[in-house]
């Protein structure tokens, strides 16, 4: 795990300590054990000597954070729950964005697209594909 460490930005105890290594949407990720993993989940592993059994939350709302200390345990309905309390449940998507994103099909990956409207690539290939945001 030393290789762990090594992808941290480790500041000061309160800051958060990003993740520099390999991400997918804002979230830290690597090999261990030949599992992709979570950065965050690693970080709980590396603090507590277990696993994370539930989702890890964040203190700070920083998805590149890995300080344990802005880390937490959680159910989905928690982190909602927190998302909400600080003002960051809104949708990421209106009519008009979900209307440029199927326009865009085979233009620009949905990688691209993923990037460029803060969604998921599986958010993305469910609009394209009319599996959601069917309704007007």
């Amino acid at each position: 795990m030393i290789r762990f460490w090594s992808k941290v930005d480790k500041r000061g105890p309160a800051e958060c300590w990003p993740w520099t290594g390999c991400t997918r949407d804002g979230y830290g990720q690597l090999r261990v054990d030949g599992r992709t993993r979570m950065a965050t989940h690693v970080s709980l592993l590396l603090a507590t000597g277990e696993w994370p059994t539930m989702h890890v939350c964040h203190t700070c709302d920083n998805p590149a954070c890995v300080n344990p200390d802005h880390l937490f345990q959680g159910t989905n309905a928690d982190n909602q729950t927190d998302k909400a309390a600080k003002g960051r449940a809104g949708k990421k998507l209106d009519r008009e964005k979900v209307d440029a994103i199927r326009a865009a099909r085979g233009k620009l990956s949905q990688n691209r697209l993923a990037k460029l409207f803060g969604v998921s690539r599986t958010t993305i290939g469910l609009i394209q594909r009319n599996k959601t945001w069917n309704h007007g």
